[in-house]
């Protein structure tokens, strides 16, 4: 993951815009799917991957911070906090998958028939949202020298 994130930072970040995206739909599709008089086929299984739009949007937003200003996630604190935002997304993505209810429709279960119980499920969720958010802090953090040293290589070149 840190090589791929290192080597083609832009790939990486599309494929989380991509992810989120998807899971944009899945909610779109739910909302429809469970809406009354709805003839749409499969809405548990359509709307199942919604959950995880609480996970991708902010690891998206936080790579996104990162590439500016050069569109590189090189550097040491870039590219931990891209490893931290990609892994917690993946790991928090996962847990809401294995919800105990369809995202945004409760009481209605997950496809696929187990999960995660009820305190555990809820821990791990919250242990994901803070991973995301710590790696989203850290990318407001180093914003500014980030900006700061892009703009003096720039004044000196101009030199």
């Amino acid at each position: 993951m840190r090589r791929t994130l290192e080597e083609h930072p832009l790939a990486a970040t599309a494929a989380t815009g991509f992810a989120a995206a998807m899971s944009l739909t899945s909610l779109a599709y739910g909302d429809a799917a469970f809406g009354e008089g709805s003839t749409l086929p499969a809405p548990r299984l359509g709307a199942w991957p919604a959950g995880t739009v609480v996970a991708w949007i902010p690891c998206l937003a936080t790579l996104l911070l990162l590439l500016i200003p050069d569109g590189h996630l090189d550097g040491t604190w870039r590219l931990r906090l891209s490893t931290l935002a990609a892994w917690g997304a993946i790991a928090f993505a996962a847990v809401q998958l294995l919800d105990d209810h369809v995202f945004n429709h409760a009481g209605t279960d997950n496809p696929l028939g187990f999960s995660i119980p009820f305190p555990f499920q809820d821990l791990l969720s919250l242990a994901g949202l803070v991973v995301l958010g710590a790696a989203f802090a850290g990318a407001l953090v180093t914003l500014p020298g980030r900006l700061r040293g892009r703009w003096a290589a720039t004044v000196e070149g101009v030199r």
